[in-house]
């Protein structure tokens, strides 16, 4: 969970791109309506007897986001499962082919996580490992790095020092039910580091996408933001609650 106003930050943002086979009627729709519309939570809740494993994504990127690399294999991520101590779930993460289009879509299908302060925790848990359960051990692998000022200096410089306090706190699972210690932009941003991946959260309150990798505030003024050669996490922030993003089409 997190603060709307978190999003304040200067991030760079993805804008909306809208291309030649969107029929001119969907062009014509507002936003906010397409979005009311089409949301789909239609994929069963996970569990630990229901893990999420039988899901393939399909997704949309903008043109100008360069993806430089080919796409990696799962390797990466198998071997940061093991520093976390997490099973691996390949399927629930995705590596786009080149020139997809993002914002292109008129249904997002999300799967439900409980809302009682984890729940941007066990998003990410579900994406990567088919289940909320060990949504623990990744709010415990985040803000250990964080408190331990593993993280590079630029993570310390978008998130301020008081962070590393703050991390240090929300390690204790019983901080976890208390709005300060939410899931928030600064555990999104540190879990594309830690995982060298792809974080995406669409906002829906703003309507817009933001990406965290590692190239965040890397890149020149004015200079296109890149893909890094890593899967792809999608959040979506609603009413101060994230879900696991499992396809946009």
């Amino acid at each position: 969970m997190s603060s709307v106003n978190k999003f304040s930050r200067s991030v760079p943002q993805l804008a909306p791109v809208l291309t030649e086979v969107v029929k001119k009627k969907e062009v014509r729709r507002k936003p906010q309506n397409t979005f009311s519309k089409s949301m789909k939570p239609a994929a069963p809740p996970s569990s630990s007897s229901q893990p999420v494993k039988n899901v393939y994504l399909h997704f949309h990127y903008t043109a100008h986001l360069k993806f430089p690399f080919d796409p990696p294999t799962a390797e990466q991520l198998k071997l940061n499962c093991v520093d976390m101590k997490v099973p691996f779930l390949e399927r629930l993460q995705f590596s786009p082919p080149p020139a997809m289009q993002l914002s292109t879509w008129t249904t997002v299908t999300t799967t439900p996580v409980m809302g009682d302060g984890s729940c941007g925790y066990r998003a990410l848990s579900v994406l990567l490992t088919g289940r909320q359960e060990y949504h623990q051990q990744i709010r415990w692998i985040i803000n250990d790095r964080i408190q331990s000022g593993a993280m590079p200096q630029k993570f310390y410089d978008f998130a301020g020092m008081q962070v590393i306090q703050k991390a240090q706190d929300k390690k204790t699972a019983a901080n976890a039910a208390h709005p300060y210690y939410w899931f928030n932009v600064d555990d999104a941003y540190a879990f594309s580091l830690i995982c060298d991946v792809n974080v995406f959260i669409y906002n829906a309150a703003r309507m817009e996408w933001t990406l965290y990798n590692r190239t965040l505030f890397s890149q020149k003024k004015d200079e296109e933001t890149t893909l890094v050669a890593g899967s792809m996490f999608h959040l979506l922030l609603k009413s101060d609650h994230f879900e696991p993003i499992l396809s946009l089409q």
